[in-house]
């Protein structure tokens, strides 16, 4: 069976009665190759889907009727629903994008890459709030020290490890930017507050925060979302031994193209860019699931 890629399967409108044949055009239903949507086809495509022996469909077949990207018992569903005379819609890929201004993290800070997203989701509610005021007054942070050879440092989980403004700094997880967030939000006396959505899958966010217009904050990696790996480790003022995720990067999730495959992101070090949604997924999940709103 001939592949089309995702970006192809635009949507299309079938309107058949009873054996009316189907355009050869629309390139969908017909999986005998003979230019024919009829019963025929269904019958093949029903026995291929049943795996009978000596069951093949033709070149540039197209039994991907609903165009969700896989050839199955709901494509068959439908090409018996044509036959009987109803009309089947297939809706375009979904686009949505929030229109989010970016700030760039560097020069002033090179490792603050959290911070500086929490200032373009707070700049994009309306706050006025500064990148490097929110790293020097709100951020919870502490500098590494050594005692007897041993390496001292922040708990990442809440307080930010080193000091943003310096390039040899590590980073902090979504506890640290909820406390910046809600410490800044009280100050100001807003309404609103920041909430940990971490553990919360991708489409989720999607569907219930960028589809009603909210920007969340996601924890993935940088340098076009390279694989992380363990490196340095320390322990904490408490005595617990932590060991650092390196590639950790923070940026504002804001939108998604369906026919393209891509999640659109605020990146406080490219920009307002775009990023393979499978492989964000997978840093994004490699990092826990991480998710930071204000509402």
């Amino acid at each position: 069976m001939k592949k089309r890629p995702l970006a192809f399967l635009t949507a299309i409108v079938l309107t058949l009665s009873g054996m009316q044949l189907l355009p050869a055009a629309a390139e969908s239903g017909d999986v005998n190759g003979d230019s024919i949507f009829s019963v025929f086809d269904v019958k093949l495509f029903q026995n291929w889907l049943l795996n009978v022996p000596d069951c093949g469909l033709a070149d540039g077949a197209e039994p991907d009727v609903n165009k969700d990207g896989a050839a199955d018992v709901f494509d068959l569903a439908l090409m018996k629903a044509v036959l009987n005379g109803y009309t089947i819609s297939v809706p375009e890929p979904r686009r949505k994008a929030i229109p989010v201004e970016c700030i760039l993290q560097e020069p002033e800070l090179p490792t603050g890459c959290e911070v500086v997203s929490l200032t373009i989701l707070l700049n994009y509610l309306g706050y006025p709030a500064e990148k490097l005021t929110m790293a020097r007054n709100y951020l919870p942070k502490l500098d590494f020290y050594t005692v007897d050879d041993q390496l001292y440092g922040a708990d990442f989980r809440t307080t930010f490890a080193g000091d943003p403004e310096q390039p040899n700094a590590y980073g902090c997880y979504a506890p640290c930017i909820v406390t910046a967030a809600n410490a800044y939000l009280t100050e100001t006396g807003a309404q609103q507050a920041a909430y940990d959505l971490s553990g919360t899958d991708l489409n989720t966010l999607l569907q219930d925060y960028i589809d009603n217009d909210m920007p969340v904050l996601i924890w993935i990696t940088s340098k076009e979302l390279h694989e992380p790996k363990l490196t340095t480790i320390w322990k904490t003022p408490s005595g617990e031994t932590l060991q650092w995720l390196a590639y950790e990067h923070c940026v504002v999730l804001t939108g998604y193209d369906e026919s393209t495959g891509e999640l659109f992101v605020a990146d406080p070090i490219v920009g307002n860019t775009a990023y393979d949604r499978e492989t964000l997924k997978q840093r994004y999940i490699a990092f826990g699931q991480q998710a930071v709103c204000i509402q």
